[in-house]
């Protein structure tokens, strides 16, 4: 095992992040300051560099959504994907990994879910939507001129 305290994690991450990380953020910091896709990815790149980390067991899925997951068409009936729970990235997970120099954690193998049938209502709603609201200005603009 490596010396390496939490306050210097702790440091790291603050820097890292661009913010004080309170202690109810220590808890979920990649949720709780919004870190999600290439952003989360760079900075655990970056603390396996600084804390000479083997990420090699390391899943980004299982802690972050990956980049622009929050633009896929899932209203109104919610994609699976984004209902799925991610493990929370906490300080004293990655001081762990820094003391021990790898990846500390075995991931539990997770169930696919299949998206339910009504799922591929979404492109519909949306189109008939559209074109309802494009009607509907058409006629206002119909009116006033």
């Amino acid at each position: 095992m490596r010396d390496v305290s939490r306050d210097q994690i702790l440091q790291f991450a603050e820097s890292e992040l661009g913010q004080a990380l309170p202690v109810e953020k220590q808890a979920d910091l990649l949720r709780l300051t919004g870190t999600d896709g290439d952003d989360a990815v760079e900075f655990m790149a970056a603390f396996g560099k600084a804390f000479a980390v083997d990420l090699s067991g390391y899943e980004p899925a299982q802690h972050h959504f990956g980049e622009g997951w929050a633009i896929s068409l899932n209203w109104p009936f919610a994609n699976p994907r984004v209902e799925h729970s991610k493990i929370p990235m906490s300080i004293n997970l990655l001081h762990r990994a820094a003391t021990e120099g790898r990846w500390p954690m075995t991931y539990p193998q997770r169930k696919t879910v299949a998206p339910p049938p009504w799922h591929l209502l979404n492109f519909p709603i949306l189109l008939i939507g559209l074109g309802a609201a494009c009607a509907l200005v058409l006629e206002i603009v119909h009116l006033i001129f």
